[in-house]
């Protein structure tokens, strides 16, 4: 499966049922670092090996969080983005 083919399900899954996870990303791995973002939805708009695209209201527009390593196939998004979500709480004491 290419990652066209996986980005839209990835997409629709996470900003539906991890706006929590998106959330946590922002608050760790982005200039908010440490900062809450307010109560305005962010969401996922883009995922491909390199990273993921995510809209920040308080941006007014988007940030890119990168992956390091780089993804190797869409089937390790999964595991990593459970796994950035684990460093983000570690990170944050969340």
């Amino acid at each position: 499966m290419s990652f066209e083919d996986a980005e839209a399900r990835i997409i629709t899954h996470m900003n539906e049922d991890h706006a929590d996870a998106l959330r946590l990303y922002v608050r760790a791995f982005t200039e908010y670092a440490g900062k809450a973002p307010g109560d305005e939805e962010i969401r996922m708009l883009g995922l491909d090996a390199q990273g993921m695209t995510l809209q920040v209201p308080e941006a007014e527009g988007r940030v890119h969080i990168p992956f390091d390593p780089p993804l190797s196939d869409p089937s390790e998004a999964h595991d990593r983005l459970v796994a950035l979500a684990q460093k983000a709480r570690a990170a944050l004491d969340a």
